[in-house]
């Protein structure tokens, strides 16, 4: 069952100083190592042909396979982002929900902070990355959601230049409730 939410938010600075030392890069990697072991996994087994990868996350998760699937591109059949996390992070900082603390607090405490987090942080905007999403995509936005900005997630769908979906929850907050039956059902007609 997906999950969602983090004890502590503070990691979410760690390394900001730098797009290479940036914990959103040790985070993006992991997801490439997990994809290539799938796919290395079903070869050595013998299963014929290419493993259909769908990146399917909520939250930061969400904001993740929309990096991924804009990174390698080729190498996903399908995306689901819920609640996408790392998405429009300029306008997102400016709202500065108390989950982005991390973020405004390295800001405040280093002199050129806001240009250093903001530089970092373009290498992973999910804004940026969607346009060169070539998967088939569903994205579940919550409008009254307080963690990840519903802002952020029609930034990131606007610029996906292949099939898309956006599944609105006018009254839902982070993670909507219907998201991931609504998810599974488009992942059902659209993957055929």
């Amino acid at each position: 069952s997906p999950t969602s939410g983090n004890a502590s938010q503070l990691y979410l600075a760690d390394g900001i100083a730098d797009p290479k030392t940036y914990i959103a890069r040790t985070l993006e990697g992991n997801v490439f190592r997990a994809i290539r072991l799938i796919r290395e996994s079903g070869s050595q087994a013998g299963i014929p042909g290419t493993p259909r990868i769908v990146l399917w996350g909520e939250s930061q998760g969400g904001g993740l396979a929309i990096m991924t699937g804009g990174i390698l591109k080729q190498s996903v059949a399908g995306i689901v982002a819920v609640s996408p996390y790392f998405t429009d992070m300029p306008r997102t900082l400016q709202i500065a929900p108390p989950d982005y603390s991390p973020f405004t607090t390295y800001e405040s405490a280093n002199p050129g902070g806001a240009a250093t987090v903001a530089k970092t942080l373009s290498y992973f905007e999910t804004v940026n990355l969607s346009r060169k999403i070539t998967a088939p995509t569903y994205i579940a936005v919550g409008l009254t959601d307080p963690i990840a900005s519903p802002y952020g997630a029609f930034g990131a769908a606007n610029n996906i230049p292949v099939a898309h979906k956006v599944d609105v929850f006018p009254t839902d907050g982070h993670v909507p409730g219907g998201a991931e039956k609504n998810a599974l059902d488009w992942l059902a007609a659209t993957l055929k």
